[in-house]
């Protein structure tokens, strides 16, 4: 079983690791089709599907993250959980609406409370990432 989250890295297609590497290396999180215009760059035939099919498959394995609220994809900072597939942790990523940066932490507290009160209220949660919107502190002055 690979374990380290390089070593995962390293069993990515060329074109995931493509798409991770674009992610990663951006400065805020992109849309997909900004992603698509920056890998035209190395790899001139790249279609929509071709990158979709590529950031649903990282977003499935814990590379990176989906941002619901703006529809942008953004590198998962927690690499100990990409290695082990925690499914217990929830993901808590702070999205500045100033300058669009993501913070990111997993609290085994807030993660024990969503699960309680998911259980007290007969819910299956589907996601386990909880956005929270706000102005990080450079923007904030």
């Amino acid at each position: 079983m690979i374990s380290t989250f390089e070593e995962r890295l390293s069993t990515l297609t060329l074109t995931r690791r493509a798409v991770f590497d674009i992610v990663e290396k951006a400065s805020k999180p992109l849309k997909a089709y900004d992603i698509l215009s920056r890998l035209q760059h190395e790899k001139p035939n790249a279609k929509p599907p071709t990158v979709y099919r590529a950031l649903h498959y990282l977003v499935e394995k814990g590379f990176l993250h989906r941002l619901k609220s703006n529809s942008t994809y953004s590198i998962c900072q927690l690499e100990a959980k990409a290695d082990e597939s925690d499914e217990s942790g929830v993901d808590i990523l702070f999205v500045c609406q100033s300058c669009q940066s993501v913070s990111e932490l997993t609290d085994p507290v807030f993660s024990l409370l969503l699960m309680q009160l998911s259980e007290t209220q007969s819910f299956s949660l589907r996601e386990r990432q909880v956005e929270v919107d706000g102005v990080c502190r450079l923007c904030a002055g």
